[in-house]
């Protein structure tokens, strides 16, 4: 029985090995593509930096030369610190000539066409690859020296094309501290997995030779849990008295396999044509006559497909035409529901055709004009180029996401000894019952009832622990937005759950005041979670370490909003820190990096609410998160 117990825990350790593992590979895969995107990120600054000179270089307005020496100028001012050191942006023409090179001035304007790393990799050569391929831009990998260092380490490079300039420019870091670290998180995984294996066969060897002495009287009930696992066994207890030590530790054992197998079955289940407008507005102005199918395109709206005055559409048709195909079926239906006064309004986003191939998306909106009898004879309108908005909010939706993840992160790094509380309080519990039940059951006569209570117990304590892992892994979870309905008060239960280690350890008392009349609201939980548990954090904080109260304060306050709010009885707060307070990397705490309450904000923004802070007796400080009952979100 010791044997098959024995390999029942190397079995164990051995997938808790391969899951720390694969969990570390995934760390490093994910702090690899970090990387990369921080190099991106640093040379799409660079390149929006000079983009004005390119501009001016299409335009006309500077020379090819001209705009090439005041970039250099811009670009070798661009220099940053990383874990290595300084580091920079370079710039390199197409036939391998640096041209920006800060630290090392001896070698601009010099060809590196022939330059090569440890492996012999034609750097430039592969860099000019990359800057002309159809993307225009690319990563590239390669060991070289790091300065100063005798040992060459791996080293990305990011590099966009500059066509205008025959050219590209780019930046690259060095990988050495990321694979440190994970060297660094293997040694110690190895070092703790020892021990746990050491520590897991001497406990055996102690702790578990009374229950070989069970053994042989539950040894045909195995075999009916063998059979069949998911049903508990029938237990006959007509050869055992039901006091006796037989019949109480058989009770005992049916009790905790049932309890085993209901665990099992437990799951969890998404916008007339006026020559003041003409010149005050960058919108295209259209005047559609219905009647003839003539339309009338202002030179803004001409200008802004890229053409000139003289040969832009001037009928229904040609109009048509330039709509793409998945949408003109659409853009039709709608036109016509409104000429037919289905529709009160017109209002609709679509994408057009450029002349130069791409398709732009536009807003546009119109008004018509309807005779007597109800028919429309002219339709007049607006159209904004609106392209750079969407992919601007794409982007920003998608920055936000990362920022908010990165914040739970940051908090989940604030409650490292609380979790680490919470999770050891139940674990302590299930050693000490289980050292008790080992003493009842060594007894001459055993006492099986107190052991049914450890036991139920130790299943008990389990939940506990496997509720706090639970509740952790959801909010830390990284994903897309998922919106969908969601219960503020169950949120809010979560968010206190997540901190009330933190509070208990500070002696802070939590006061609830949750309304039952709130409605379903909708949005994202885990960020609506993510501010609550970020306030709760704030309020004890400012408590310190001395004790107090925090109020956690739900309630609808009309018929539009539900209010959120959390309540401290610590230091008020300034009315200079008021006014900055939700502002960027400013923050009131000495050590606080100044982007929680940003973050905040911005979610709440996001979901069509808001935060607002009061001072007032006898609650100090109250931060409130008002959200709208229709719970409409920005995408």
């Amino acid at each position: 029985m010791l044997l098959r117990i024995w390999l029942a825990l190397i079995v164990v350790v051995g997938g808790y090995i391969l899951t720390l593992w694969f969990n570390i590979n995934s760390y490093t895969n994910m702090a690899y593509d970090a990387r990369k995107n921080e190099l991106q990120h640093i040379v799409n600054l660079a390149k929006n930096t000079i983009k004005p000179l390119l501009e001016q270089q299409n335009a006309g307005l500077l020379s090819k030369e001209e705009s090439m020496r005041e970039g250099i100028d811009i670009l070798n001012r661009m220099t940053f610190l990383d874990s290595y050191g300084n580091n920079y942006i370079f710039m390199t023409t197409y036939d391998g000539i640096m041209q920006v090179i800060p630290f090392e001035p001896e070698r601009q304007g010099v060809s590196q066409w022939n330059l090569q790393d440890i492996n012999g990799k034609f750097l430039i050569r592969e860099l000019v690859k990359l800057a002309r391929s159809a993307e225009a831009e690319g990563f590239l990998d390669y060991y070289y020296l790091p300065p100063g260092r005798d040992v060459a380490q791996k080293k990305i490079s990011y590099v966009i094309g500059i066509p205008e300039w025959s050219a590209y420019l780019g930046t690259g870091m060095y990988t050495g501290d990321l694979e440190r670290y994970n060297q660094k998180n293997i040694s110690t995984i190895i070092l703790i997995t020892v021990s746990t294996i050491v520590l897991i066969m001497l406990s055996n060897l102690i702790l578990l030779r009374p229950l070989y002495l069970c053994h042989r009287q539950l040894r045909v009930l195995f075999k009916n849990i063998r059979k069949n696992p998911d049903t508990p066994p029938e237990v006959n207890l007509s050869d055992f008295s039901v006091n006796s030590e037989g019949g109480r530790l058989l009770i005992s054992f049916k009790s905790m396999i049932e309890e085993v197998c209901n665990s099992r079955h437990e799951l969890k289940v998404s916008k007339e044509r006026f020559d003041s407008i003409l010149e005050a507005t960058n919108d295209g102005i259209w005047d559609w006559d219905i009647v003839t199918n003539a339309i009338y395109f202002s030179p803004r709206w001409q200008a802004m497909l890229g053409y000139q005055d003289d040969e832009g559409h001037v009928s229904f048709s040609s109009w048509r035409k330039l709509i793409h195909s998945d949408d003109v079926e659409e853009v039709l239906v709608d036109l016509q529901a409104f000429l037919e006064g289905f529709e009160q309004s017109y209002s609709r986003t679509f994408r057009i055709m450029h002349k130069n191939g791409d398709y732009r998306w536009i807003l546009s909106r119109g008004h018509v004009l309807r005779d007597e009898s109800g028919n429309g004879y002219r339709m007049i309108g607006a159209d904004t180029d609106i392209t750079e908005q969407r992919h601007a909010a794409a982007t920003l939706e998608l920055q936000r996401n990362e920022l908010a993840h990165i914040s739970r992160v940051a908090v989940m790094g604030e409650l490292t000894a609380a979790i680490a509380h919470e999770i050891n309080q139940p674990l302590a519990a299930i050693g000490a019952n289980a050292r008790a039940a080992v003493r009842f059951l060594s007894f001459d006569e055993p006492n099986l009832s107190r052991v049914h209570e450890i036991l139920s117990d130790i299943v008990f304590d389990n939940k506990r622990a496997a509720e706090v892992i639970r509740r952790l892994r959801i909010l830390l979870i990284k994903g897309k937005v998922e919106v969908s309905l969601f219960d503020l008060n169950s949120t809010f239960n979560g968010a206190i759950d997540i901190i009330s280690g933190v509070a208990q350890s500070r002696n802070i008392k939590l006061e609830k005041e949750f309304s039952t009349e709130l409605p379903n609201l909708l949005g994202d939980s885990i960020q609506i979670q993510q501010i609550l548990v970020n306030l709760l954090l704030n309020a004890i904080d400012a408590l310190g370490s001395d004790g107090g109260e925090v109020r956690v304060k739900t309630l609808k306050r009309d018929d539009s909003n539900v209010i959120a709010s959390v309540s401290d009885t610590g230091s008020t707060i300034s009315k200079g820190d008021l006014e900055q307070i939700f502002e960027p990397f400013y923050s009131t705490k000495k050590n606080g990096m100044g982007m929680g309450l940003s973050i905040c904000r911005t979610i709440a923004e996001a979901h069509g609410g808001e935060i607002v802070v009061e001072c007032n007796d006898p609650w100090n400080v109250t931060f409130a998160v008002i959200l709208p009952i229709t719970g409409e979100t920005t995408k």
